[in-house]
């Protein structure tokens, strides 16, 4: 379970890094709060496991 949830986040920093260049300012400004979330679980799982 604990694999697949550090994938899982892995997974969405990477898709929110994605084509991030092509994005307006405003889904920039989201991509940023979405891979910044996904940066810290993937700290957060990496710490308790």
């Amino acid at each position: 379970m604990v694999g697949s949830l550090y994938s899982g986040a892995i997974n969405c920093y990477s898709a929110a890094d994605h084509g991030f260049a092509e994005l307006d300012e405003q889904s920039q400004r989201e991509n940023v709060k979405v891979r910044d979330l996904a940066q810290r679980l993937v700290r957060d799982i990496a710490k308790r496991w």
